[in-house]
């Protein structure tokens, strides 16, 4: 696994650090992953998993996991780039469809 570094997020006059558990546990949310499958990716616990990822909703001022997403990617933590080309409009964005860098 390449190594991560903390991300730092500008909210207002206020910085926000994401840990590294966190950050990865956002990207592999992107990629579509439950829970169960990014605990045993990381080899965590589930409940590790939930709690950093309430942790980087909190932060990012989001409800969710799509939230949380599309909040990272507005921010450039994470980047999203299509599998195999252009996606159509009635295509809807998961992660069999992503590559997340």
């Amino acid at each position: 696994m390449e190594r991560l570094y903390p991300a730092y997020l500008k909210t207002g006059t206020e910085e926000v650090v994401l840990s590294e558990n966190a950050l990865a546990i956002l990207k592999l949310q992107a990629e579509g992953l439950s829970v169960a499958q990014i605990a045993k990716r990381l080899h965590i616990q589930e409940g590790t998993v939930k709690y950093h990822s309430s942790q980087t909703y909190q932060k990012l001022g989001v409800k969710g996991k799509s939230g949380a997403v599309a909040e990272a990617y507005r921010r450039g933590l994470i980047k999203i780039r299509l599998k195999g080309g252009h996606l159509r409009r009635s295509q809807q964005l998961t992660g069999s469809c992503l590559g997340i860098v």
